[in-house]
């Protein structure tokens, strides 16, 4: 496996709890003369949930995929029990990963919806952390980065301001008999 020992080096450390370091744009940036074209085009197609062919390019990504799609599977499997509705229809083809069933069940037990997001990011940091062992300067270490970049950027959208802009947008477009019920 390629080693990428200035690369890693020199990317700025990321932590759960912190705002995201720098953006996609300037990580590829980073990136464009100091790793090889096809780890590049990789990198550059890497998503927290990201299409088959992606995926099946390294084995890491697809314990990735696998782990990420039981997951999405758990949470429609209790949606569909609390709305009583059949959700095997709804399932995505995988691997079952046992120990997402726990997460999902965390997360949607929570009292809001931003709550249960939480949850489901934290467990899906910890499996990247896991993802992550053994791996220093090698290509897995740079991938695994990639995926707690998207995380941490993702998170990054979710902040009070947003969630009252998005609020007002939605209940400016409720017509105007549902609101004086």
């Amino acid at each position: 496996m390629r080693q990428y020992y200035y690369m890693i080096a020199s990317l700025p450390l990321l932590e759960y709890n912190s705002p995201p370091p720098l953006d996609l744009e300037q990580l590829y940036y980073s990136c464009k003369n100091n790793i090889q074209q096809d780890d590049l085009d990789l990198i550059s197609d890497i998503r927290l949930h990201m299409p088959e062919e992606t995926a099946s390019k390294e084995p890491t990504l697809r314990k990735w995929l696998d782990w990420e799609r039981s997951l999405r599977n758990e949470l429609v499997r209790l949606r569909g029990q609390k709305q009583g509705v059949e959700s095997e229809r709804y399932l995505r083809e995988g691997e079952f990963v046992p120990d997402t069933v726990l997460s999902a069940r965390e997360a949607f037990s929570q009292d809001s919806p931003l709550e249960g997001e939480e949850v489901l990011n934290r467990a899906r940091w910890n499996k990247l952390e896991e993802l992550e062992v053994g791996h220093h300067f090698d290509l897995v270490k740079l991938l695994v980065y990639v995926l707690k970049l998207h995380l941490l950027l993702r998170r990054s959208h979710f902040t009070t301001e947003k969630g009252r802009e998005k609020f007002e947008e939605i209940y400016a477009h409720i017509p105007v008999s549902y609101t004086h019920l």
